[in-house]
């Protein structure tokens, strides 16, 4: 079974003495993972530690099934069983949360809305008035340059640079 050793090494690597500044935004201690399919316990993440310093760009390598996605999902709170430890600005991960961003592989848009509205539907659910939610997401669409499309009904074109702009 192929597992994230070699992209620990790649973030051990990338987040060595030399390059580390004196707090870690994300530090992750012996994080084991592992799921059950049909009778069979699959071990995914074995005993994984790092620290990633504020500002500091790193990249996830490994063959399908290695344990990226699930390693970034754990990262994002949005799967909260496993064994060890994560922490964000030395704050314990134990959800999804505001302070976190996942881009999903797949498109993420809701179909009924337009792209405005898709891209302020967080800032809707935080209770944000309107006109805070229409600023704030036309600002993003516009980092995205979909800002001329912002009340068309989502369609495929959108769907790829859209949810890059969500709130």
């Amino acid at each position: 079974m192929t597992t994230l050793a070699s992209a620990t090494r790649m973030l051990q690597f990338l987040t060595s003495p030399d390059t580390k500044m004196t707090t870690s935004k994300v530090r992750v201690q012996h994080l084991t993972k592992s799921f059950r399919i049909k009778k069979v316990q699959m071990q995914v993440l074995d005993d994984v530690s790092f620290e990633i310093a504020r500002g500091e760009f790193v990249c996830l390598l490994g063959p399908s099934g290695c344990g990226k996605s699930t390693l970034l999902s754990l990262l994002a709170g949005l799967d909260t069983d496993f064994d060890g430890a994560i922490f964000d600005d030395d704050k314990t991960v134990q959800g999804p949360s505001t302070d976190r961003v996942v881009m999903f592989q797949d498109p993420t848009l809701f179909p009924w809305l337009n792209v405005i509205d898709n891209i302020a539907f967080g800032l809707n659910m935080q209770g944000l008035s309107k006109a805070t939610r229409e600023t704030t997401a036309e600002r993003y669409l516009k980092m995205v340059h979909l800002a001329r499309f912002k009340h068309w009904k989502t369609t495929r074109w959108s769907n790829t640079r859209a949810p890059s702009a969500r709130c």
